[in-house]
């Protein structure tokens, strides 16, 4: 038993399945022609240097439009140059083991790292066979808390930039600032990065086509803010109990239940509480956002794996974790029987509920619990 525990909170092993997983799933799908997401990615680049429209339908190259920066479409120039297999590999390479070195270098106990590990592997999984850049989004919100937690404001504003700038949502994670110094300092870091990152373009297109750019981002952005939602806390009202009350309405309810602990001021310095506030912050993003789709919930169950392993183990708290995995991340794949999934599991949207209810728990641990000493 012990030799198997030293296995299995053993870094290299870890880092040798993560990168066999990915090398498979990988394959996999670049065999089945499955990569319309990095086809996007790659052409942007392209399409960028060209002067083209960014945010266009282009179907002799892909499916789907591009919703990223113009500042993401100039960063998938070292994968668009690649071969496709070879920039897939690298893709999703780069966007595993960026979650894995910033879950590496959270302030827990190593086993506790390891089991975060172990229990993001499905969802991480789902995220690379759809060529998604979530891993590396999650990646840097937590390393933003971590850049914080060592005394490095200007980094965690780096952090802040970078992850905007690959998917907006991410600059959410600017929200952890309350609980620490030097706040003049971070915020001059992102917005200068910001700004540098913003213009980076410019050295691949003129000003005045850039500026066509944003503009056409920002008009697909508003188009596609009407659209259905997906699986998230809208979709589960209106699919559970018939609710349709907009996507403002609950995504402003729900901003307010996420910030309502920052009012236990007394509490900001205590290492856990700051750290679940991270977990909850990780699923907020997710189960709110109108756009969210199964591979986007890695971020999500990052969270609730980080609140579980860093909390008094329970009989509840071990049942709400397995239900994450049982219901969010295995209910997902194959295991469940495909009419199975596309009759009750998306039409219900079952795969958010549990990070839902995660979620509840961890705010309500947030606004009423007394104790926080370390448990990590």
């Amino acid at each position: 038993m012990m030799r198997w525990r030293r296995f299995a909170v053993n870094e290299r092993v870890i880092a040798a399945v993560y990168a066999f997983v990915t090398l498979f799933a990988t394959a996999q799908k670049a065999w089945h022609h499955s990569n319309n997401n990095l086809r996007i990615y790659r052409a942007s680049f392209w399409n960028l240097i060209s002067g083209t429209n960014l945010y266009a339908l282009h179907p002799a190259q892909h499916a789907d439009y591009f919703k990223y920066s113009p500042t993401f479409a100039l960063m998938m120039a070292p994968f668009a140059v690649l071969p496709e297999l070879a920039s897939a590999l690298v893709w999703n390479l780069c966007n595993v083991f960026a979650l894995f070195a910033a879950v590496q270098l959270l302030p827990i106990a190593k086993e506790k790292r390891t089991l975060v590990l172990w229990l993001v592997l499905i969802e991480l999984v789902i995220s690379i066979e759809n060529f998604q850049s979530n891993a590396f989004v999650a990646a840097l919100i937590i390393a933003t808390f971590i850049a914080f937690e060592c005394d490095s404001p200007e980094l965690a504003g780096v952090f802040v930039a970078l992850s905007a700038s690959i998917k907006i949502f991410g600059a959410a994670a600017a929200v952890l600032v309350l609980f620490y110094p030097r706040k003049r300092r971070f915020a001059v870091a992102t917005m200068s990065v910001l700004l540098l990152l913003a213009a980076l373009p410019l050295c691949v297109t003129s000003f005045a086509t850039l500026a066509d750019q944003y503009r056409n981002w920002l008009n697909l952005l508003r188009a596609d803010y009407v659209f259905p939602e997906k699986l998230s806390v809208m979709a589960w009202l209106h699919a559970w109990f018939g609710v349709n009350w907009g996507n403002k309405m609950v995504q402003a309810t729900g901003l307010l239940l996420m910030l309502l602990p920052l009012i236990r001021l007394g509490k900001y310095g205590d290492e856990l509480f700051r750290l679940h506030f991270l977990s909850a912050l990780l699923i907020f993003l997710v189960i709110f956002n109108h756009k969210a789709e199964s591979p986007m919930f890695i971020v999500a169950v990052t969270g609730v794996a980080l609140w579980f392993v860093t909390s008094t183990t329970n009989f509840w708290r071990i049942a709400l974790a397995g239900f994450v995995l049982l219901f969010t991340s295995l209910a997902s794949t194959d295991v469940v029987p495909r009419h199975v999934r596309e009759m009750w599991m998306t039409p219900f949207a079952i795969k958010v509920f549990p990070c839902i209810a995660a979620w509840i728990v961890i705010e309500a641990e947030l606004l009423l619990r007394r104790d926080w000493r370390r448990t990590a």
